[in-house]
């Protein structure tokens, strides 16, 4: 929504047409969830952040996914776009991409470590792509205030004092178990 209204400030055009049906979210929706980007969510939150935040802070460890995640869509980037397209869009996919990163292992850490609902949250932003009313959000101008709304959302996130994104110094209670003391052990 943010960023439909960032995008009209900046002279797009709404076009009601562009809307996906409302009626055919749901299915998007599983289908993103269990094909699309929410199984990423068993990599990025279920993976590879418990080893980041083991040794890097919340902050850190998203900025560290964000990069690999931006990489990680590179091909499919660069075959829509070509090499030089997808190049000069780099830095506002990736901001964009590691304004959900963020968002995502902030929901993580606040649930005692959800994977599932990074997975859901990750299903829903892919999904909700689908509902902005501008015909140019997918150009440069759509990219600018994408990644402009998830600039203002990240910021809104750290600076909320309760939540001590910035100050959580290792996230030491969603390290990984330890194997040694919790395998239980046949006789």
């Amino acid at each position: 929504m943010a960023s439909s209204m960032l995008c009209s400030s900046m002279s797009c055009r709404f076009n009601l047409g562009e809307v996906a049906p409302l009626l055919s979210l749901p299915a998007g929706f599983v289908t993103v969830f269990l094909w699309g980007g929410g199984n990423e969510e068993l990599g990025w939150r279920g993976f590879a952040l418990p080893r980041l935040q083991a040794r890097y802070n919340a902050f850190t460890s998203s900025l560290i996914i964000g990069v690999i995640w931006t990489l990680w869509h590179a091909p499919p980037g660069i075959i829509e776009l070509g090499f030089v397209g997808w190049a000069v869009d780099l830095p506002f996919y990736m901001i964009t991409v590691t304004g959900i990163s963020i968002v995502a292992t902030w929901l993580y850490n606040e649930t005692g470590g959800s994977v599932l609902l990074a997975m859901v949250f990750h299903a829903s932003v892919n999904v909700s792509q689908s509902l902005y009313p501008i015909e140019d959000m997918f150009t440069r101008t759509g990219e600018y205030a994408r990644a402009s709304a998830w600039i203002l959302l990240v910021i809104g996130l750290l600076v909320i004092p309760r939540t001590g994104f910035l100050n959580r110094k290792k996230s030491a209670e969603y390290r990984l178990p330890d194997l040694a003391t919790t395998a239980v052990t046949k006789e």
